[in-house]
């Protein structure tokens, strides 16, 4: 049976600095507008705008009326375009937000001695080249753990198997469980399947 993929369904992370990034992109999106507007206003300070409005017209300075407008009909555009940005900039982030949750997570199951998992990332995520570095890390470790494991198996066998005295015995025996205990990570060579 194949494993059951999960699909996130939140896309703005807690702890994460995701909310800053989408209010940076919205702030550097007003800041865009502002410039442009003043701008626009200084370079046609000298001239004169006409506009016909419901059988009236109005002549004034261009940006007297530009400014007219945006106050008037231009807070509907301003709405809806700061609320496409908002949700354009969260799925941004999130291509980022993401993996760099995933493998947080992913460094916090190795600190705890769990190696060998995967590191599932979505089609557009980005930082998918470090995932992949920490996932062969992960697998790498847990192959030197096992291979670890068989040779401190293979030399308590050996040193049982030997012709030597108690003592000697007991020492050789105690110095291998000392290498085991100075680890620092419990040795858990089950691999684990990471499919969040």
């Amino acid at each position: 049976m194949a494993a059951k993929r999960y699909k996130r369904r939140t896309y703005i992370l807690t702890n994460t600095s995701q909310t800053k990034y989408i209010f940076s992109y919205f702030a550097l999106f007003c800041l865009g507008l502002l410039v442009f507007s003043s701008l626009f206003s200084f370079m046609s300070m000298d001239t004169t705008t006409i506009i016909y409005d419901k059988s009236e017209i109005r002549v004034g300075s261009t940006p007297n009326m530009l400014v007219n407008q945006m106050l008037g009909s231009g807070w509907v555009i301003i709405l809806i375009g700061g609320s496409l940005l908002f949700v354009l900039s969260t799925i941004m982030t999130h291509r980022v937000a993401g993996p760099a949750y995933r493998i947080e997570e992913s460094l916090k199951k190795m600190l705890r001695g769990e190696f060998g998992f995967k590191i599932i990332l979505r089609k557009n995520d980005e930082m998918k080249p470090i995932a992949h570095k920490l996932e062969t890390l992960s697998m790498q470790i847990e192959q030197w753990e096992a291979d670890i494991k068989k040779h401190q198996d293979e030399m308590m066998r050996a040193i049982k198997g030997m012709d030597l005295d108690e003592t000697d015995r007991n020492f050789l025996l105690a110095k291998i469980k000392d290498i085991e205990k100075s680890r620092p990570w419990p040795h858990n060579p089950k691999k684990m399947q990471d499919t969040a």
